[in-house]
């Protein structure tokens, strides 16, 4: 007796698993994110314009990617719901472990941000690119130590040696 797709995606799973809508999932996410973003973009709004014309200004770059987003938020809302009401129900597998790797990943980003200040912005981005692969399940110590390093020394050459940023 051959398996489907979702019995061998189940069997693969550690722990246990939730079979959702993957169109429905996608229309809630979106529609979450579009709310953040239209709030996200009045504040951006209520921020000072530039002096100077040829600057972006404080509230400028804010709009523009508050824009940008929505931009691309727009397309992915209207594929869920074609897809829900129009082209029939696809099902996903979706470990409960995930929301629990979203929640910590969430957490090391405040952390970033409480500390951002205290340990300077290298050892932040490497703390924090470690704390969150970690989060997400990555377990190889050479890639969790590479690719934070990594991370930290391109945020170090481009805005430290080539943009001559001082960073705190």
């Amino acid at each position: 007796m051959e398996k489907n797709d979702h019995e061998v995606a189940e069997m693969n799973l550690k722990g246990p698993a939730v079979r959702v809508s993957l169109p429905a999932l996608e229309l809630v996410i979106g529609l979450g994110c579009m709310v953040t973003v239209i709030f996200y973009l009045m504040n951006a709004y209520k921020l000072p314009v530039s002096l100077n014309a040829m600057d972006i200004g404080a509230g400028g770059f804010p709009k523009l990617l508050g824009f940008g987003t929505l931009l691309c938020l727009l397309p992915m809302i209207g594929i869920a719901v074609y897809h829900l009401f129009m082209g029939g129900q696809h099902f996903g597998i979706v470990s409960t472990k995930r929301p629990l790797g979203v929640l910590a990943t969430i957490a090391v980003l405040f952390l970033e941000t409480v500390f951002f200040e205290k340990i300077g912005i290298i050892t932040c981005v490497w703390g924090a690119s470690l704390l969150t692969m970690l989060a997400c399940g990555e377990r190889r110590v050479i890639h969790l130590l590479g690719v934070s390093v990594a991370i930290a020394a391109f945020i170090y050459v481009v805005f430290v040696v080539c943009l001559k940023v001082h960073f705190p």
